[in-house]
């Protein structure tokens, strides 16, 4: 029976991240160290998975957790309604939340997200594709933006 519940809890926190995926206008760019660690933690749930289960409850436990890591881990980014992140247990920051942005800009863009008080939120790199798209976005929701130059 326990089996059913946690099944339940992990596809409505799945169907809660799937909103937010469909929200997002600009995703972040991943680092190879954060799509190598992420690989990590995949094989580590299959092999947990493959050497523990006892049933094929536990092996659709293990498809819908890693189905939600995967959501979970996408869905960083910017979208129309603000900054889409994985940290602190907040998921979304309004764009009233966030004062300021600083921009670094060199083979991709990184950004500093600062709340009314000042404080770091997060700190996101995207496609230098992105960069006309990123500071539209920022302006139109009169976030105060500091860009510096790499060379």
């Amino acid at each position: 029976m326990i089996n059913y519940f946690v099944i339940l809890m992990l596809l409505i926190l799945l169907a809660k991240q799937i909103t937010f995926i469909r929200k997002i206008q600009i995703r972040t760019k991943k680092s190879t160290f954060e799509i190598g660690v992420f690989s990590v933690a995949l094989i580590a749930l299959a092999v947990l998975t493959i050497f523990f289960a006892k049933g094929y409850m536990h092996y659709l436990i293990a498809l819908t957790a890693a189905s939600f890591l995967l959501i979970n881990w996408m869905k960083q980014g910017l979208a129309s309604s603000g900054l889409l992140i994985v940290s602190r247990g907040k998921e979304e920051y309004t764009w009233r939340e966030i004062s300021s942005a600083k921009i670094k800009t060199s083979d991709k863009i990184n950004i500093d997200f600062f709340n009314t008080s000042g404080r770091r939120i997060a700190s996101h790199s995207y496609d230098m594709k992105y960069d006309k798209d990123l500071m539209k976005l920022l302006r139109y929701n009169k976030v105060k933006v500091d860009v510096i130059k790499s060379v």
